[in-house]
């Protein structure tokens, strides 16, 4: 009769061990930015799903993109308190 095997060491290696401590000790990565989006900040917000809508529907009803009604918004905000029409508006809707 043998005996029961003994605990393994402490300090044994396995494989998923040295794949997390590879992974901890990798350099973090910064993901590719979209050329469009260089030199620009997201400014978001939280309404109800009916107001996205309502954009989204005028935006496709002018052949226009959400993003450019958007800038149109923000400079009318802009204009009505005295500040310069600084939202740049140039996107275009995608062809199709």
């Amino acid at each position: 009769m043998q005996p029961f095997p003994s605990a393994a060491p402490a300090a044994r290696e396995t494989p998923l061990a040295t794949s997390v401590e590879a992974i901890s000790e990798a350099p973090p990565t910064r993901p590719a930015i979209q050329p469009s989006r260089q030199g620009t900040k997201a400014i978001t917000g939280h309404y109800p799903p009916a107001v996205r809508y309502q954009l989204k529907l005028l935006a496709a009803e002018k052949g226009r993109t959400m993003e450019d009604m958007l800038a149109e918004g923000l400079n009318m905000l802009f204009a009505a308190h005295g500040k310069p029409e600084i939202a740049p508006a140039s996107r275009k809707p995608p062809e199709r």
